[in-house]
């Protein structure tokens, strides 16, 4: 299970509307997408085969064995069988897809990402889009698993370039967390507390809203 990070943004007043129109989107009160779009060629559909899937493709097309085909390997061959007849029974299981692979290998090779798991990773920070969003007056407030998006708070300010806006995130387990202030164009300050420390707890209180 995910830990969750909640990040909420505090906006310059004049720019509320501005900034709700940009995040806002028919699905949520915050869309990365919006900021930073995912692509058409990113891959939305196999959660987590691809990697197997693309390891079986590369080596049938000659490529040496990656670590994860040796995993594959040790884990399902039968005595007898050669590599190729454990990729072939693995398909016909359904643990992997060399359609699949090859889509993968292909996303690789040209734009240098397989799926969008990587692809969120690498342009928004975190796993997934935002979740459990909301306003609150000059207020934005969201969730995302494991980690704070920075690239997101970086489009942001490169968006509004002459407001200012806090962000404070903090994660389920308190020792996450952090301040940063964007302003022209830019992550303009940053500060992360030592974890269990008073600092720490402050922001945790105030982003998750909790007393005690």
């Amino acid at each position: 299970m995910a830990n969750y990070v909640k990040s909420v943004l505090y906006i310059e007043e004049k720019y509320v509307e501005k900034v709700s129109e940009c995040l806002r989107s028919d699905e949520a009160d915050v869309d990365f997408n919006n900021l930073i779009p995912m692509p058409d060629w990113v891959m939305r559909d196999c959660y987590g085969k691809e990697a197997d899937s693309l390891s079986a493709y590369r080596y049938l097309h000659g490529y040496s064995m990656d670590m994860n085909m040796c995993s594959l390997v040790n884990m399902y061959q039968h005595k007898g069988e050669n590599l190729d007849d454990v990729i072939s029974r693995l398909e016909r299981e359904g643990y992997i897809d060399l359609k699949l692979g090859e889509r993968a290998f292909l996303n690789e090779q040209e734009h240098g990402d397989t799926s969008w798991y990587l692809w969120t990773f690498k342009n928004w920070g975190t796993k997934y889009n935002a979740v459990r969003t909301g306003w609150k007056k000059n207020k934005v407030y969201f969730e995302t698993p494991w980690s704070a998006p920075f690239p997101i708070f970086q489009a942001l300010a490169e968006r509004f370039p002459d407001a200012v806006i806090e962000c404070v995130y903090a994660g389920e387990d308190i020792g996450n967390c952090g301040c940063l202030i964007l302003k022209d164009g830019c992550i303009a300050s940053e500060f992360y507390p030592e974890r269990d420390t008073d600092e720490a707890k402050r922001i945790y209180k105030e982003v998750w809203e909790v007393d005690e």
